[in-house]
This record gives structure tokens, C-alpha cells and sequence, in this order.
């Protein structure tokens, strides 16, 4: 990367994130007076100091960033010297299947798919050649809003030659119970998969759903591959309970240009008694954008009967917000 290039870029890109945050929920752990920990920076030496931050943890992480050709294409990170990796799950169709990691010098090593969480989006996989491989550190906890993070990815697909691309922002919001969190680091195509770091150089999320507006754009957690560790390495593919056991909102769907779009509401169904009726475009659940009917679905039924879930609708034009409570799917259905 031209080094005079990224600082003009990076310096455009922090004047937007401190200009532009939204206000945020809450303040930041007292965890020191770097200027990366400051909520908002003082002073333009504190931008300096950020920027060489970044410049000295992007070494590792673009070493463990790596390119995922498989049935799409997309991104991913390394996260042990094995080489475990880490990315989305909308790219990985299922367990066991071969897919190509590129490394960031161009060079392809085989690897196989594991387990996938299909909501809220998390993926592993596991490159079958010797190692060791470069790896990064992932972060204990949460990430708190207000908190300074850089994406990494390939947005296009790889290209040896512009290398990776760099996104720094600020984390907006969490969002526990859907274990996703919501930066203004922006993501396109390709980048799916991708790294989220803090700037203590850990891994805080893995890119998942790209919207249009600049602060729209989720990650998942990393704290979810960790608790759900095991079950991803047997690679098991799953949301996060069977169909049957989870809620029922009651609609029929089809996949919208925005969304999904409800062909028709189940009588006595939640969906009913919310008053949604066919026509109305489902934008979201619980803040993360849907474009899937099977994400949907599996959305819906990540949450018990009797929880409450908060949908974004579209209706004749207007944006209508709709809490939820899911019923239980009937036996004969």
C-alpha cells in the first residue's frame, strides 16, 4: 500500500467518523489515555497518533486477511496457527465442502468448510496444508460503542495488486441479542467474511450484512464463533434452534429487491396480530437487514415462543418499526 496515500485517505476517514457518529449509548471503559481511547479526539496530534496505530497493527492483520473463492467470493481471517478461519456463513453452502484461500501474496492453499451459524451469520472453515500460518488475536468480550475498529477486505474479489482495503470508523451500536454490532466502517460486495479490529489489534467482529447508508453496516461478533466454538468445528450448520422449537410470526414470503416481501399473514398468527399484511416489505430483524427468505427463516426461529422481536417494515413508502411476540409453530405445519 502507498503509505502518503492511506494517510491522506485514513485522515479523511477519521475527520468522517468524528463528524458523523451518531450519539452513542453509553461512554467507554477507562482503559487509558491513548488517544484511540479517547471518545473523541482533542487535538490533530491525536489523529496522528491514531493513524500510526494503524499503521503499526496492519502488518499482522493483513497477514492473517485472506480471500474465499467456494461457491461465491468473498473474505476471511485467520485466527490460529493451525489455520482455523473465520468468516461468514452465507459462504458456506455446507460442512466438508473444498473451497480456496488466497493468501495475500497471490498464493492459493486448500481448505474445507466446517460449521455455520446461519444467524446471525457466522462461518468456519479450516485450511487442510501444513502450517504454521499467521494468525490474529481475538478480543475478550464485547466491543463498547464509541469504540475506534478498522475493517479489513476484498471488496470486488482479490486483486493482488491493489492489495486489501482499509476502513476505519467507529463501533455505533451492539446489539446482544442478535450478537451483532453496527459500525460506519463501510463494506461492499467481497468483503464478506472480512476482519473487524479493535485498535488494540484484536478481532471484534467478521463482516456480515451491507446496507446502503454509511453507518449501516453489521458484523458479527466475535464473542459468538467463541461460544459457539465447538459445535462449528464439528461443522455443524444450524441456527440456533430447529424450526419447530423456535418462534412462529406467521407469513408466507417471497424475497423482495429490499427485503422480503409478505405474501400472506397466518390467521391468529403473531404476524396477525401485529396488523402486517401482504405487501408489507420485512427490512430487518432485530436491526439486521434481511435479504433471504432461508435467513429469514432462520432468523425468526433463532428466538423462543413468547420473545419479543423487533421487525422494520416498509409500507406504501414509509418505514414502520414493529415489537413482536413470536408464537409457537403449529404441529401441523
Amino acid at each position: 500500500m502507498n503509505h502518503a496515500a492511506f494517510r491522506i485517505r485514513f485522515l479523511a476517514a477519521l475527520l468522517t467518523a468524528v463528524l458523523t457518529l451518531p450519539g452513542l449509548t453509553q461512554d467507554l471503559p477507562a482503559v487509558g489515555q491513548e488517544s484511540w481511547h479517547l471518545q473523541t479526539p482533542e487535538i490533530v496530534a491525536d489523529f496522528l497518533r491514531i493513524q500510526n496505530r494503524l499503521e503499526e497493527l496492519l502488518p499482522d492483520a493483513e497477514a492473517a486477511t485472506v480471500a474465499i473463492v467456494g461457491r461465491g467470493a468473498g473474505s476471511g481471517v485467520i485466527v490460529s496457527s493451525e489455520g482455523l478461519v473465520f468468516t461468514a456463513a452465507h459462504m458456506i453452502h455446507r460442512a466438508g465442502e473444498s473451497i480456496q484461500i488466497i493468501l495475500p501474496d497471490g498464493r492459493s492453499v486448500r481448505a474445507r468448510t466446517l460449521g455455520a451459524l446461519r444467524f446471525p451469520d457466522a462461518g468456519m472453515a479450516q485450511i487442510e496444508e501444513d502450517g504454521p500460518w499467521p494468525f490474529v488475536p481475538i478480543a475478550d468480550g464485547n466491543a463498547a460503542p464509541g469504540e475506534w475498529c478498522f475493517a479489513l477486505g476484498h471488496p470486488g474479489g482479490f486483486d493482488k495488486a491493489r492489495g486489501q482495503v482499509v476502513r476505519v470508523g467507529r463501533v455505533i451500536s451492539i446489539r446482544s441479542r442478535s450478537n451483532s454490532l453496527r459500525t460506519d466502517c463501510k463494506i461492499i460486495s467481497g468483503d464478506s467474511g472480512g476482519p473487524l479490529f479493535n485498535l488494540d489489534g484484536k478481532l471484534i467482529g467478521i463482516h456480515s450484512r451491507i446496507a446502503e447508508d454509511s453507518d449501516e453496516n453489521f458484523h458479527v461478533a466475535a464473542r459468538v464463533y467463541q461460544e459457539n466454538r465447538e459445535k462449528l468445528l464439528a461443522g455443524t450448520v444450524f441456527p440456533s434452534r430447529t424450526r419447530q422449537a423456535g418462534g412462529f410470526l406467521g407469513v408466507h414470503t417471497q424475497r423482495h429487491s429490499e427485503g422480503i416481501e409478505v405474501l400472506e399473514v397466518v390467521g391468529e398468527s403473531a404476524a396477525a396480530k401485529a396488523e402486517l399484511v401482504p405487501g408489507d416489505i420485512i427490512l430487518s430483524v432485530e436491526g439486521n437487514p434481511i435479504n433471504d427468505t432461508d435467513e429469514f427463516a432462520a432468523a425468526i426461529s433463532s428466538y423462543r415462543p413468547g420473545e419479543m422481536v423487533q421487525l422494520s417494515l416498509r409500507r406504501e413508502g414509509k418505514t414502520i418499526e414493529r415489537e413482536i411476540r413470536l408464537g409457537a409453530r403449529p404441529l401441523h405445519d
